[in-house]
């Protein structure tokens, strides 16, 4: 699956606030191996970024430039899908929390619509 680096970002930057959550164990585990497989991705985003930036304390429009470039750049990772019906069990069920709208967004390219 291809998918932005803003895409892979958003979502490890809301990844501890989802996994705190309680949620069905089949849900909780496809989410665990996502950040599992997603986590060489986060590694070599980060690298790419820290060239960019070096020890620069101000960022100039070329830097700028280059970040918004790495964040539109798309990777192709290997993704487990969550579909609409796992996630509608939290919603519709007391025993579980239910995900904010940033988490949601997080987690939208995971999401399978039906």
């Amino acid at each position: 699956m291809k998918i932005k680096n803003s895409d892979l970002v958003r979502f490890f930057n809301a990844s501890d606030a989802i996994m705190a959550k309680k949620m069905p164990r089949k849900l909780y585990a496809k989410i665990d191996l996502n950040i599992r497989n997603l986590m060489n991705a986060a590694e070599a985003y980060s690298a790419q970024r820290q060239d960019i930036f070096k020890d620069s304390s101000e960022v100039t429009p070329e830097m700028q430039a280059e970040l918004s470039e790495l964040l539109n750049l798309e990777i192709d990772v290997m993704v487990q899908t969550i579909s609409e019906n796992d996630l509608g069990i939290m919603d519709e069920s007391d025993k579980y929390d239910a995900f904010t709208g940033d988490e949601y967004k997080a987690l939208d390219f995971m999401i399978e619509t039906e």
